[in-house]
């Protein structure tokens, strides 16, 4: 898993719109944060892996970086399989983890204007955009969905 993860973290039309995409030391440090934000806060990043191969092809998860204005839904997947459908099974499956296992209110996601796809998943999985806001050096959208008491 490492070296498949690693190589995908170095393909920088999967980190395009990441400050670090572009660090040689960029794919090493991803995956220490994704580890890492299990043992601070007790939930982070899935590994994705396609059912009918067993081919890593992304991740999904939650994170909740230092300055961020609330609890965060991200995703990345593999750009072989872009526009298959997997980001926003994915997304939907870690919403319902987040409302039923981890008993949280809100989610929010941070994304690039200029990244599309994301915003599309996003509005899929019932984020809505709340405004524009600098996070980390750089103007995202902000997008949040409210879920449900369970």
């Amino acid at each position: 898993m490492w070296t498949r993860s690693r190589r995908w973290l170095g393909i920088p039309a999967t980190c395009g719109f990441w400050a670090t995409a572009r660090r040689r030391t960029a794919p090493r440090r991803a995956i220490a944060g994704m580890l890492g934000h299990w043992a601070l806060r007790g939930y982070g990043f899935f590994a994705l892996e396609e059912k009918a191969s067993g081919a890593f092809i992304g991740w999904s998860g939650l994170l909740n970086p230092e300055g961020s204005p609330g609890i965060e839904i991200a995703w990345g997947i593999a750009p072989d399989r872009w526009r298959q459908g997997f980001a926003t099974e994915a997304a939907t499956a870690v919403v319902h983890y987040a409302a039923d296992t981890l008993h949280l209110t809100r989610l929010i996601s941070l994304i690039h204007p200029e990244n599309v796809a994301s915003i599309r998943v996003a509005e899929k999985i019932g984020e809505r955009f709340v405004g524009t806001i600098e996070f980390q050096g750089k103007d995202v959208r902000l997008c949040a969905v409210d879920l449900p008491p369970r």
